[in-house]
């Protein structure tokens, strides 16, 4: 069964088959967010969709604090790694990407 919780703005959680992600995690200063960063106990991937910083938001500390993978372009990847976020995904603009099971 698939759970998609709209979190304000362009903020999603999706959980399915026990794996949550996380899609543009803008929560903290987020009017609209139910969640502050750090009520975020499980997150198995952190997707991105661009860089613009309210899409950006908590990805970073969320993946710190949880070990989940950061998912988004090779650019946004990299600054992932400079914010000392351990695991990433690169996919291209409308490609697809591989990530673990």
């Amino acid at each position: 069964m698939v759970k998609i919780r709209w979190l304000g703005h362009a903020t999603f959680e999706i959980t399915l088959a026990e794996r949550t992600t996380f899609v543009d995690p803008w929560l903290d200063g987020n009017p609209q967010a139910p969640i502050k960063t750090s009520d975020v106990k499980k997150a198995d991937f952190i997707c991105i969709t661009h860089d613009h910083t309210y899409h950006i938001g908590s990805a970073f500390e969320i993946c710190r604090q949880t070990g989940a993978t950061f998912v988004g372009t090779p650019e946004l990847c990299n600054y992932a790694k400079a914010n000392e976020v351990k695991e990433v995904v690169e996919f291209n603009i409308g490609g697809t990407a591989n990530i673990r099971e």
